[in-house]
């Protein structure tokens, strides 16, 4: 009986050490696993964060783009328009002048047929009256047309400006947000194998099977 308490005892002793230590270890496997897991997930979170910050900054860049754009159209409109004012004005008054011209012409021939002048003298005297008004006629003509000339090259350095401004608000976009990899979730880390502790439990029964055999015979009285 006491080899059997015995064998029984040294079984339980190292079986309950194996199982315990088994148990342990499982344990903190799984708790450094946990923690492992949560770092993952809170890395995740700012990753997420990050990037909706980045795709938040984008878009108002974006809109800031957007509202630029229409401004500049809009003050080269203006422009366009201002040019156009000055230039129907020009034309307004030259329209003026060129009635004032053939009124002031056909009054200057008038006073000269009235005169009573006759032959050639009269002839050349209405002719360089109608030469000094043609003249005039064709400064205002030039006038006008260097005038035109004046309007389409401040258009074309107002399209220039609008070209520059735009390019420049397009450049303060700055491209689309890009990202790497996603982040690789932790190994997960494995606990002792059963195995080992069946090696263990079967060291503990032939420890047991052992003490049983070394102290079956034994005999207190003796």
């Amino acid at each position: 009986m006491i080899g059997l308490a015995l064998g029984a005892l040294q079984f339980g002793t190292q079986a309950l050490g194996a199982i315990g230590g088994f148990n342990s270890q499982n344990a903190a496997v799984a708790a450094q696993n946990r923690q492992a897991m949560k770092i993952y997930q809170q890395q995740l979170l700012m990753d997420h964060y990050k990037k909706v910050q980045a795709y938040d900054a984008f878009n108002k860049r974006k809109t800031r783009y957007a509202n630029q754009v229409y401004n500049n159209q809009t003050a080269a409109q203006r422009a366009y328009f201002a040019e156009q004012q000055r230039q129907n004005e020009i034309l307004k008054q030259a329209g003026f002048a060129d009635q004032a011209r053939m009124i002031g012409e056909q009054k200057a021939l008038g006073k000269l047929a009235a005169s009573g002048q006759q032959g050639r003298s009269a002839a050349r005297n209405m002719a360089l009256t109608s030469a000094a008004f043609g003249r005039a006629g064709a400064v205002q003509q030039e006038k006008l047309r260097t005038g035109v000339s004046m309007m389409n090259e401040r258009n074309r350095e107002t399209r220039r400006k609008l070209q520059i401004a735009n390019e420049t608000a397009y450049l303060n976009v700055g491209a689309i947000p890009t990202f790497g990899p996603g982040r690789v979730a932790p190994m997960q880390q494995e606990g002792p194998s059963e195995l080992g502790l069946y090696a263990q439990l079967g060291g503990a029964a032939l420890s047991g099977f052992d003490a049983y055999n070394k102290y079956k015979n034994y005999d207190p009285s003796i």
